[in-house]
């Protein structure tokens, strides 16, 4: 009954995402409207292959301070699997990662080494998941270069982000000030572990136990909800003598999840701009710029700033 808030934790591969969705009962399907929208954070499972895999690199590339790109590649590749083994319901004590040889060297170069259950779990749960006080924020990258041009976040600490989150939306979330559910989404909630540590993260912070939604399948949320998305577009599509008809999707309300603004040239050196693309703009609303007047140049190269 009443106004509940939903959690989603989306972290896949390379990246994370976290969503805030208010749910309205009412006499049918609940109503669901999205009222937040994280930063894309280029942090997820691939950032915890290459952590193991630096970790074991020293091992490997003995007597050599380093291994080359294409071993280190396969390294990361032999640490993914030995990550999902270790990370699973019924994890084995170790896993052996073996890196093989190159050329005439392909067998007689092979190096192994062994991961262990505890040494990933410590790693990469108190790495990547620790648990943080509520008013946690994660750490901010003064300067330096970025790996491969990726935007990559200063704090891998996903649990600060998440806790950064859940703060900046405490107004909307009453007096507890965290979500009383939460969905996990992404591969890397295969692994109970990972799924463990967050719903603890989550409790501490709202001194009760959220309620966690049922999701057998974590890696297929793009491809059901693009399904879902269909159906509803399709529904509402049909002439009003079908309108009784059972409802085939389910839609989450709420729009444009920011606000998007034109930057205007002014001649002095304040910040203009007008906005295009108010946030909570559904689509296929046209919106009108009715009271306002422009000035166009002509004859010039110009450049439009989407801010």
């Amino acid at each position: 009954q009443g106004t509940k808030w939903l959690l989603v934790v989306d972290i896949g591969g390379g990246t994370t995402d976290l969503s805030l969705v208010q749910v309205q009962a009412t006499a049918g399907l609940p109503e669901l409207t999205r009222r937040g929208v994280g930063a894309h954070l280029m942090l997820g499972g691939d950032n915890m292959d290459l952590a193991l895999a630096h970790g074991l690199e020293a091992e490997m590339a003995a007597p050599q301070p380093r291994l080359s790109a294409a071993r280190f590649a396969q390294l990361v590749q032999r640490c993914r699997v030995a990550k999902e083994q270790l990370l699973a319901q019924d994890a084995p004590e170790a896993v052996t990662v073996t890196l093989l040889g190159s050329g005439a060297q392909l067998m007689g170069g092979a190096r192994s080494a062994q991961l262990r259950r505890e040494r990933v779990q410590q790693m990469l749960l108190e790495g990547f998941f620790p648990l943080q006080p509520a008013d946690a924020r994660p750490q901010q990258r003064q300067a330096g270069l970025l790996a491969w041009g990726l935007p990559y976040p200063a704090d891998a600490a996903i649990t600060r982000h998440i806790a950064a989150f859940v703060k900046a939306h405490a107004p909307l979330l009453g007096p507890q000030g965290v979500p009383d559910s939460v969905l996990f989404n992404g591969g890397v909630f295969h692994s109970p572990a990972i799924a463990q540590r967050v719903f603890e993260q989550l409790t501490q912070w709202r001194g009760a136990a959220p309620r966690v939604l049922i999701n057998e399948h974590p890696d297929w949320a793009v491809a059901r909800g693009a399904v879902a998305y269909g159906l509803e577009r399709a529904q509402r599509g049909q002439p009003a003598a079908n309108a009784q008809a059972a409802p085939r999707g389910l839609r989450i309300g709420g729009g444009s999840a920011r606000s998007y603004f034109l930057r205007l040239d002014s001649d002095d050196s304040a910040l203009r701009a007008i906005c295009i693309l108010p946030q909570g703009s559904e689509e296929g609303v046209a919106v009108r710029l009715a009271d306002q007047r422009f000035a166009l140049r002509l004859g010039q190269a110009v450049r439009f700033h989407l801010l």
